[in-house]
C-alpha cells in the first residue's frame, strides 16, 4: 500500500465542521473554515458581559460577534472583538476593526455574520453606527447577557420526507447516512435498527441543507448546483459529489462520473480528508481534518462533537 493511503473498513470521530470564512470588506464571499465553534452569529450563552464597552455594544459583540471574534478566535475570524482596545485598533490607514465591521454589516453580497447565519438588524447596525458617530466612547457594562437557549428547529422548505425507509436516492435527509446503511443507531435515529442496502454504504455521504438547524427528514429543496469536493491528505481529489436539489443527499456514487464510485469497504484513500461546497459562486471550505465520512454523524439538527449544525450550501 502506497504511503499515506489508508484501507477504509470503518471511519471514526467527528471534529470538523464546515462553515463560511471571513473575508475583508468588498471580497466576493466564502472564504476558509476551521473546527472549533460556530461561524458567528451563534446565540450566546447567559452570563455577564464585563467591558470597557458601553452595554448596548457589548452585548452586540456577545450576541453577533464573539463566538468567532473572541478572546480567543476561530472561524477564520481574523482579529479580536472584545474590548474597545479591540475594536478602535487600526487594520489599516483611515480604517479600524470597528468601522470595517460596520462596512460588513451593511454589505448585503457578504455580510457579518456570514451565511447561513441572519444579517444584523438595523437596530445592530445603528448601535455600531452611532457608537463610532459618537466618538468610540469608553464605557462600563457587566449586565448579564441572557440565555437564548437552544436554536429552534427549522425546515425552510416546508417539505419533509415520508416514506420511511423505501430505497432512493433521497431517503432520509438529514439522518447518518452509512450508519443506517449498516443497521446502526446513531443520534437515536434508527431506533428500530433497519439496515437499508449495506452495498450502498459510500464512503463520503451526507445532506446539504438551506439552513444550520434544518430539522431531520426535512428535504433540503436546494437550487441550482451545490458540488462537495472531497480532498485528501495528499492534497488530490479523492471525489466530487452534487448535491441532490430535493433532498440536499449527496454520496460518492452520486452525479460524478462514475469513476467516483467508492464503497465504505475496500476503498483506499488518502486520509484525512478535508471538503469543500461550492454552490451560487461562493465557497466554504472545512480545513480541520476528517475521518469519518458519514457526514450527518456530525452534522446533526443542533450538531455534535464540534460541528455547529447542518452542512449548509453557502
Amino acid at each position: 500500500m502506497r504511503a499515506g493511503a489508508v484501507a477504509i473498513v470503518l471511519l471514526v470521530g467527528c471534529q470538523g465542521v464546515i462553515e463560511p470564512g471571513h473575508q475583508p470588506p468588498g471580497s466576493a464571499g466564502g472564504g476558509d473554515a476551521t473546527g472549533s465553534g460556530v461561524g458567528g452569529g451563534g446565540g450566546a450563552s447567559g452570563g455577564p458581559v464585563a467591558s470597557d464597552l458601553p452595554c448596548d455594544v457589548a452585548l452586540l459583540l456577545a450576541r453577533q460577534c464573539t463566538s468567532c471574534h473572541g478572546t480567543t478566535l476561530s472561524g477564520g475570524a481574523p482579529f479580536a472583538m472584545v474590548s474597545r482596545a479591540d475594536l478602535v485598533r487600526e487594520v489599516a490607514p483611515g480604517s479600524t476593526v470597528a468601522s470595517r465591521s460596520l462596512a460588513r454589516m451593511q454589505l448585503a453580497s457578504a455580510p457579518m455574520p456570514p451565511s447561513p447565519f441572519p444579517p444584523p438588524v438595523a437596530a445592530d447596525v445603528a448601535v455600531l453606527e452611532q457608537w463610532l458617530a459618537n466618538g468610540a466612547p469608553v464605557g462600563e457594562c457587566t449586565q448579564a447577557l441572557p440565555d437564548a437557549g437552544p436554536a429552534p428547529l427549522t425546515c425552510q422548505s416546508q417539505s419533509t420526507w415520508t416514506q420511511g425507509n423505501l430505497a432512493s436516492d433521497d431517503m432520509n435527509p438529514g439522518w447518518a447516512c452509512q450508519a443506517c446503511h449498516r443497521g446502526q443507531n446513531v443520534h437515536g435515529q434508527n431506533p428500530a435498527l433497519d439496515a437499508a442496502d449495506a452495498e450502498r454504504a459510500y464512503l463520503f455521504m451526507g445532506t446539504v441543507f438551506r439552513g444550520v438547524n434544518e430539522r431531520d427528514l426535512c428535504n433540503a429543496g436546494l437550487s441550482g448546483t451545490v458540488e462537495i469536493e472531497i480532498t485528501g491528505a495528499n492534497g488530490q481529489r479523492i471525489t466530487r459529489m452534487v448535491a441532490r436539489n430535493g433532498s440536499g443527499n449527496f454520496f460518492s456514487d452520486g452525479e460524478a462520473p462514475r469513476s467516483d464510485r467508492l464503497l465504505l469497504l475496500g476503498a483506499t484513500v488518502s486520509l484525512p480528508y478535508t471538503a469543500t461546497v461550492r454552490a451560487n459562486g461562493r465557497v466554504v471550505q472545512m480545513r480541520t481534518p476528517q475521518m469519518n465520512g458519514d457526514c450527518n454523524a456530525c452534522h446533526t439538527e443542533r450538531g455534535f462533537d464540534s460541528a455547529p449544525g447542518r452542512v449548509v450550501a453557502p
